[in-house]
Formats: structure tokens, sequence, C-alpha cells
């Protein structure tokens, strides 16, 4: 059963709240009984029998107590297979919000990253979706799912409800009710309220971060000062060749190379003066310690695209970077543009778009460049201000064919897109293509007063078991003047994995194309094998980045719903992957040694992390997120204080605590624990609706379906300010002592 709980907020009113909420117990309410519907499976039955040419087959299942129930297999193909088709007319008229009950057991497991679902798509476009997936195994036994649903209406549109399986597997539908209503608990706040439940005794109140030091690089009366005055050419009136822009990145390398060679401290010192760069690969800082690179408010301009960073920093201690710009060549190639729909085909596939910021050779330029995705912007304040369209992209299947007058483009899609007429868009070209800072098993890092202005990728990405960092007075803004309607095309910060300590301060976040800070270790579900001992498995689907795996490493299994399974095994010798291309494809096989046995009661649909990673004792205060297309913190781990932020004008969930296993594309985070999040500001933020426009939001989504176990516990949020939230102010699920106030 998913536990839930909203606190909600009204509009344009200033909150504080004080209350007392512990999640220990289920908080719900029961739906309106007045509203059910009841599905039948006698339509589904007929249909198979005696032949049909669907993929799937029925059969009755009569249970101990008389009644029966239907059981449906899919035979063959991988494909989405919806045998349960429920159209709005089904539903009680004059509602909105609803409730699916499926009550199942699993008669054949589906093979990941397959799954049983069930569905809400509105005729108008698929960007409406809603979805519940879930996954089990035969000896799981009976199960309930729930599925609250909130059926907008949408102009043009109908609502219909599906069930089905992607690929093979079996289920036994014991029951399917659709009830009006949501199972949800709505808190609204009262000033000097009493307590609304008590939490576990002997349970600490959470205390959040604890303070560190980060050294910078040690002081040496021998330091060394490495200038590139002669060794980079700066623009004059006019920016440098391509050629010279080449030369300029391997002087770079070169500066670093010699940088490493240089015993104890040293500092790159670059004159002030903007700098283009034409690199092929990353400028690489591998296994220096006590490194100072001081910008002293240069720019770099970077204008060669390349699968890749800028920086490289690997095995580094105490190093500083500092004072430095960093921008990318647009008229190279655009990371994103903004197009207004200036007429519509009937069909909705076809729209002529004017790119009003453009000149001709850049709207050519546009029309050669990857189409992504669309979202609506407006195109004054550059920010996405409406709040009717559902919280996704409106995704082309792939880039559409155009043609090109002056500056206007006329677009085809392959399908119907939920475009209006003078409403503007913004245009995806690039996402996940260039990182500025890439750092990786580094310790005692800092970054002082770094700017990007733009970059086709994240700011910074980490990876590895970096510990002991701080980034202070950073930021990721528009160049002043600049209307791009981008800064980076992903990512502010993000810490695949890390062994934490790390501070976030003073910074400012805009127009970010994802999440403003998002940090987390990662955990693997793609199907558990034995292996051909008793000490090996094979971790099926588990590319080598998913758990970065070494000798030595300790290993903690989970169910498939979270909890733990008991069991913690420690690596013994190289991992072995099979993958075709390579080790980092998605359907690679790691074998895996152990130095003892392995139990006999883990599952195939078991979870693991790796212990050598923990992204604790985190301090995120005094930032700015503001006017940006993603989250504002996406977070993950232990141990962590957020404070003293103002998160204004944010597309998604301002705070984002999440344990999420979806497809074989991502599996970030594996519970919460001691969080405080105290004295932010929250303003106009989950315009998007995310989480039913949920401005601080615990949960996750798990192959398994909604989970029992409490993967969020023992939280502190208190003296927050809330103003015009587009939904509830806070939802918890999934969660267990938390305290509000």
């Amino acid at each position: 059963m998913s536990k839930s709980i909203h606190i909600s907020t009204h509009a344009v009113f200033l909150l504080l709240f004080s209350a007392v909420i512990s999640l220990n117990c289920v908080c719900e309410t029961q739906a309106d009984q007045g509203g059910e519907y009841v599905w039948s499976p006698q339509g589904l039955y007929n249909g198979t029998h005696p032949t049909s040419s669907n993929p799937w087959s029925t059969d009755w299942v009569h249970n101990p107590d008389g009644s029966k129930s239907i059981k449906v297999t899919v035979t063959r193909g991988i494909g989405y297979y919806n045998y349960v088709v429920i159209p709005e007319n089904r539903l009680e008229k004059g509602q909105t919000e609803f409730t699916a009950e499926i009550t199942f057991r699993i008669a054949e497991s589906t093979e990941l990253p397959r799954t049983f679902f069930m569905f809400a798509r509105n005729s108008k476009s698929q960007s409406y979706d809603l979805w519940q997936r879930w996954v089990g195994e035969p000896g799981d036994g009976q199960r309930t799912i729930r599925f609250p649903m909130n059926l907008i209406p949408i102009e043009g549109g109908k609502w219909t409800i599906y069930m089905g399986c992607q690929g093979l597997g079996s289920i036994i539908i014991d029951k399917l009710v659709i009830k009006s209503g949501r199972d949800m608990v709505m808190q609204e706040p009262t000033a000097n309220a009493s307590d609304v439940a008590k939490t576990t005794p002997g349970i600490p109140t959470a205390s959040g971060y604890k303070d560190i030091t980060v050294d910078l690089p040690r002081k040496s009366d021998t330091a060394k000062v490495l200038s590139a005055k002669g060794r980079l050419i700066p623009d004059s009136n006019t920016p440098v060749s391509d050629d010279v822009a080449q030369a300029n990145s391997i002087a770079m390398q070169r500066l670093i190379n010699e940088a490493k060679r240089i015993p104890g401290s040293k500092t790159i010192l670059i004159p002030k003066g903007i700098y283009r760069f034409a690199s092929k690969a990353a400028w690489i800082v591998d296994g220096i310690d006590d490194l100072t690179f001081d910008g002293q408010g240069s720019e770099f301009i970077f204008q060669r695209l390349y699968y890749g960073e800028c920086f490289l920093v690997m095995h580094c201690n105490r190093l500083v970077f500092k004072d430095l710009y960093i921008d990318w060549n647009w008229d190279y190639k655009p990371i994103a543009s903004i197009g207004t729909i200036k007429s519509l085909s009937a069909d909705g596939k076809s729209a002529v778009m004017e790119f009003a910021d453009l000149d001709n050779e850049q709207t050519l330029k546009v029309s050669q460049s990857q189409w992504l995705g669309l979202y609506p912007i407006d195109p004054v304040t550059l920010y996405r201000s409406m709040r009717i369209e559902p919280g996704k992209f409106h995704l082309a299947s792939k880039t559409p064919a155009m043609t090109v007058d002056g500056n206007q483009i006329t677009v085809t899609f392959k399908r119907q897109q939920a475009l209006v007429v003078g409403r503007s868009y913004l245009v995806r070209h690039l996402y996940y293509n260039m990182t500025a800072f890439k750092t990786g098993s580094c310790s005692h890092l800092t970054f002082d007063g770094i700017t990007i202005y733009s970059m086709p990728g994240m700011g910074w990405l980490n990876t590895g078991t970096t510990h002991h960092w701080r980034f202070n007075n950073c930021n990721i803004i528009r160049r002043p003047g600049s209307r791009h309607p981008l800064t980076t095309a992903a990512d502010g910060i993000h810490a695949g994995e890390s062994k934490g300590d790390l501070i976030i301060e003073n910074c400012t976040f805009t127009a970010l194309g994802d999440d403003a800070i998002n940090l987390h270790d990662n955990s693997w579900q793609g199907g558990l094998k034995a292996g051909d001992t008793d000490q090996q498995l094979k971790l099926l689907n588990c590319p080598k980045h998913r758990l970065r795996i070494e000798p030595g490493d300790t290993l903690k299994f989970f169910n498939a719903d979270f909890s733990p399974a008991g069991v913690e095994l420690t690596v013994k010798g190289e991992p072995v992957y099979e993958g075709k291309p390579n080790a980092y494809a998605r359907n690679t096989t790691t074998i895996l040694n152990f130095t003892s046995t392995v139990p006999k009661n883990l599952s195939y649909l078991s979870i693991v992390i790796n212990t050598r990673f923990g992204t604790n004792n985190v301090k995120i205060a005094n930032n700015k997120i503001v006017r940006t297309f993603g989250r504002g913190i996406l977070f993950a781990g232990n141990d962590t204080t957020i404070e003293n932020n103002i998160f204004d004008d944010v597309v998604g969930n301002s705070i984002q605590i999440q344990a999420d296993i979806v497809d074989l594309h991502w599996a970030e985070g594996y519970g919460t624990s001691n969080m405080v999040i105290r004295n932010n500001l929250f303003r106009n933020t989950n315009i998007a609706g995310r989480w039913e426009g949920a401005v601080i939001y615990t949960g996750g989504r798990l192959p398994w379906g909604p989970t029992d176990y409490p993967l969020f516990k023992n939280f502190l949020v208190e003296g927050n300010h809330f103003v015009n939230a587009a939904g509830p102010a806070m939802t918890f699920m999934f969660s267990q002592n938390v305290i509000v106030r």
C-alpha cells in the first residue's frame, strides 16, 4: 500500500508551518464508494475464445472461496500490449480525480526492464500520459496497487485507461475497480498548531550536516607560478582564428602537464583576457596535488563539440579552480532556440515557426541541428510561465523534416504535437554533449568564483569517491544582455556518486536545461542470476559504470520493494563484463565472484548497491535557484542540511528527495535519512505540476511499484516560506518520522 501525505498551501499566501507529522503509521482515507466502476473480465475472456489473433491468451482461475479470476498471458512479442481498455465514459461524470485499484497475483514474471502497467492517455496528446508500472514473482502472493489519477479536461480530447504487459508475462487479475477520488491525505497548515502525530520514541530529531574543513593547497616557500602569458593567445578587437583556438587548446594541456611535474604547491596563472579553444578532447588534470588554477577573471570560450568535458579532473588532492568565466560559441552549434508558432496544419503535424532572435544564417543553423524536443517558453521572460500544460516535454520521435525561409522554418513532425498558434517554444538541440568540469575520486577540491554562461551539457559532473569538496560563489547564469534560452543544456552540479562531505554555498543557478543540483548514488536492478559456482552471481543489464565495482567492494542487496534483504557480499577479484559492443552498453552482464557463499534467498528482482559510495554529509546553503527549467535540488543521501536558499520560478519541484529506478536508463538513490530543510524561500515553483505540483517531494519510482518500506526517515522541515505554490507545499511518500513546523 502506498503511503502519502500532502501539506497544501493557497496561492499568494506566505506560510510558516507549525506541525509534527509522523508517517510511522498509515495515513490515508478511503475513496468515495459512490462513484465506483468495477471492471468485468468477461469481455476480455470472450475476445480470446475460442481463438484470437492477439498475442495474449486468457483462462479462468477458480478460487477457494468460489469466486473466479482471470489469468492473462502474453505469449509472444516484446511490445506494449493493452488488453484492458476503460474509456472515460465508464467513469463518474463531473469528476476528474480517480483511483484505480488492481488486486492481482503474478503467474509468470516479466523480464526486466519490462513490466506490467496501467496508464491513462488523452486522445489529444501522449504528453498528458499518467503511468503506473509494476513487477513481481509468482511466489509473492496477492497484492493490491492503487494508482491515483487526475484526469484534467483537455479541449478536444478524451481520456482512456489501459492495463497490460510489456513483452512476455502472465498475471491473475482478482479485481480491478476505478473509484472517484484519490487515496491521499491533505493536511492544511495552521498557526500554533498542535501535533498531528508523535514520532517514534527513541529516534532523535534530525540534525543534518556536520561541519567539515576543505583544505586548500599546502603553502610552500618554493611555490611555483606558471603563467599562460605568451602561451595562450587572447582575442583582440576580433576573435582569434580557429587555428589559433586549436593551438590554445594544445598549449593549455602543456601547461597542465608541466604543473604535474612540479612537486609541492604551484599555480597556473591566466592573464585576464578572452580565450577561445577548439579542443578535440578534454584537458586532463590527473594525479596533481596542491594546484591553484587562477583565471584572474578571464573568459574561456569553447567552439568545438565533442562528447566529453572541458576539464577532466581525476585523482587529485587539494586543488582550487577560481575566478574564471566559461562560455560556448552558439554560432558554431546552438544549444537551443526559441520559435513562435505562426500557423499550424489541421492535423497538428506541420507548423510554421518564426525565430525572431535569429538572423537568416542562424536560423539555417537551427534547421541543420538536431531537434530533441519542444516545450513552452515565454519569449519575454525566457521562462516557462504557463501552468496549463502538462509537466512533460512535447517530444518529437526524431528530428522533423524542415524547410527554411529567412528566419522561418516549416516543420513537419512524424506525429501530432500539442502545439498552439501564437505560443513560443524552446527547441532543444544539444543535451548531454559536453560538460565544463568532470571530477572523479578527488579530495579537498574547491571551485571558487567560477561562472558558466553556457555549456552544451552539464556544468559539473562527479563520479567516483570524491570527498571534501566545495563550491563557493559559483554561478550558472546568462551572459549579461544575452537572450540565449538556456545556460547549461543539462544539470548544473551533478554527482552520479561520491563519498560526500560536500558544501555548495553562495551560488546562483539560472536557465538550466535540467536540474540545478542533482546529488545521488546509484543502485542496480536488471535481473539477478545464479553464477557457475556457489560464490558467483551474474548481474544482467549492469554496465560497468552502474556500480563501478572494484575488488574488495562490499555489495548490499535489497528486495524488489527496497526493503533490506539482509545480505552483504565482498567482491573477490576483478569483475568480468560481457557487453556488446563494450562494457558500458546497457545490456552488459557483470559476472562477480565473492569471498563467501551466495545465500539462496536472493531474488531475480534483487536491487544492489555498492557501499564504497555514499553521498553523505552535505550542506546546500545560501544559494539562488531562479527561473530554471528542471528541478531545483534532486537529492538522495544522508546527513544533509538545505537551508537559507531561494527557489524562485523553478519549473519542477524545488526539492525532490528520491529513490528512482527507471527501466535501464538510470537507478538513482536508495533512501535518505537525517535531513534538515530549514529557512528556505519557495516562490512560484513547480509550475509544470510535477508530482501534483508539490514544492518539496519525497518519493520514487520502482519497477516493483509503490513500496511499504520507509525509504525516507528522520526529516526536520522548519521555518520555510511558501509563496504561490502550484500544489501541495510538501508531499511525503514512503516516509517515516517527519517533523514539519
